[in-house]
């Protein structure tokens, strides 16, 4: 069974679109957490939820082939054959049925080849029939497994970066250089590489642009099928939109701020044209995901087909994506296929598991320079980011663990949009000696919520700590 995962691990890393059966088994698992166990899981374990799941299916299916091989070894390669075609069939997003049936011969063979070697107890000596086996099956075995891996490589590195897109309307970002000098601060505009993932999938959506199409129904006057160059040809503007998972902790790193090629929801509603008793608009995913929105807040959305001047890449969401700006990362959903309007509301996938309905994004800040401990000559330089559901108007600082607050605001970096994060330093002569210096920020006349909270229901809140020593003269020897 583990010769079995090792060759369908290799397979699904040589082809996108290819299955690996904990992944599907872990991807119907996720599906079907009962909304307390899954906040629960994500509550205690973070990002490593995933990754438990994960070690849940392997260790799973490799106590099934121990057990198959201590009853009847020869009944693995049939249970891992079976095991991959019903994997694939529960998966969320089934894949082709010629890479389904690759993965299930791929792994009973080399479950088959490893219980013929272990079957072939005599020596590979004299020419004897059981030493021509064992050799015709360790080269068989090894063959196919440096072939895998050859696939893998080659795949990975013949693999084509998104394609370029145009906009009409390109974002210039110009970095302050008095920011861009200061280490450990953030870029502006954060690249597709660095920017933070976080999604329902074990095993992530590969959608070949051929065969898909965004499907607009329900009470619209003009239901419509849109093809990926159909949103092309739509006015496409380049948008600084920040996003930030729900389940992030204050100043965490799951965060980010970049640039997006996108259009106007509200030029698709032109299109279609909603019906009178359209209230509540229904986006779906390829990957069975879905959010809810009420269609009076469609003047805020944006469609995206790109990020960082390419297509969108395939772990964002290729080929569209919803950006709901303001709001946590879960409502800006990534590969969409579908937008039905209704007339009541049809339910959350995250709502529907004891989130926050609305996930407003909180007033947040982080402070990000200077980095690591040791004494700061002065003067000292602080900096860090500050974020919320608009445009961020002040970011204080406090150098005594909040109990008093600077007069005098911090500066701020022009942001590249209204809807991204905005950079901040303050420049001051400290005493010597430790500081406990915090930040908050305020968005109009709302100010960042000191207290305490864990990220369910409705996301984190609290204040960045970070640590500063001053030097100072010594003190006199007595």
């Amino acid at each position: 069974m583990a010769a079995a995962l090792v060759a369908q691990w290799l397979l699904a890393r040589a082809i996108d679109r290819a299955p690996f059966p904990p992944f599907s088994y872990g991807d119907w698992f996720i599906r079907r957490t009962p909304g307390p166990l899954a906040t629960e899981a994500i509550e205690q374990l973070g990002p490593l939820a995933r990754e438990s799941i994960v070690f849940g299916g392997v260790v799973t299916l490799l106590a099934l082939g121990a057990a198959l091989s201590i009853a009847r070894g020869w009944l693995v390669p049939g249970a891992v054959f079976v095991l991959t075609l019903l994997g694939a069939a529960l998966a969320p997003a089934t894949p082709p049925i010629g890479l389904t049936l690759a993965a299930a011969v791929v792994g009973a063979f080399a479950a088959a080849a490893i219980l013929g070697l272990a079957n072939t107890t005599h020596p590979v000596t004299g020419g004897s029939p059981s030493g021509r086996r064992r050799t015709l099956l360790l080269g068989g075995l090894s063959a196919g497994f440096l072939g895998l891996t050859g696939l893998m490589v080659i795949a990975r590195v013949r693999r084509e970066p998104p394609r370029g897109i145009a906009s009409a309307r390109q974002l210039t970002a110009k970095e302050d250089p008095g920011f861009a000098a200061l280490p450990g601060l953030p870029p502006l505009i954060t690249a597709p590489e660095d920017h933070y993932l976080v999604d329902i999938n074990l095993q992530r959506p590969r959608i070949p642009r051929e065969d898909w199409e965004l499907r607009v129904n329900g009470l619209v006057a003009s239901p419509s099928a849109f093809t990926l160059d159909d949103l092309l040809s739509f006015e496409l503007v380049e948008r600084a939109v920040l996003l930030q998972c729900i389940s992030n902790w204050p100043a965490g790193p799951l965060i980010g701020n970049a640039t997006w090629t996108c259009f106007p929801f509200t030029a698709l509603l032109e299109r279609v044209k909603p019906l009178p008793g359209a209230t509540m608009v229904s986006v779906r995913a390829h990957d069975g995901y879905f959010e809810s929105f009420p269609l009076s807040e469609a003047e805020t959305w944006f469609v995206a087909v790109g990020m960082g001047g390419h297509e969108l890449p395939a772990d964002h969401g290729f080929p569209v994506r919803l950006l709901h700006p303001g709001h946590y990362g879960m409502r800006s959903v990534k590969w969409v296929s579908s937008f039905e309007f209704t007339a009541e509301d049809p339910g959350s996938y995250w709502h529907d598991r004891g989130w926050d309905r609305e996930a407003r994004m909180r007033i947040g800040s982080s402070i990000e320079s200077p980095t690591g401990r040791g004494d700061r000559q002065n003067p000292v330089t602080i900096a860090g980011t500050a974020y919320g559901f608009g445009p961020v108007t002040a970011v204080e600082l406090s150098f005594d663990d909040g109990v008093t607050w600077a007069a005098a605001s911090a500066e701020l970096e022009p942001p590249p949009g209204e809807y991204s994060w905005t950079r901040w330093k303050l420049t001051s002569d400290l005493a010597a000696g430790r500081h406990d210096v915090r930040a908050r920020a305020y968005v109009g006349d709302d100010v960042q919520d000191a207290t305490q909270r864990a990220p369910h229901p409705s996301g984190s809140s609290g204040l960045d700590l970070q640590l500063i020593d001053v030097a100072g003269d010594s003190p006199p020897q007595p």
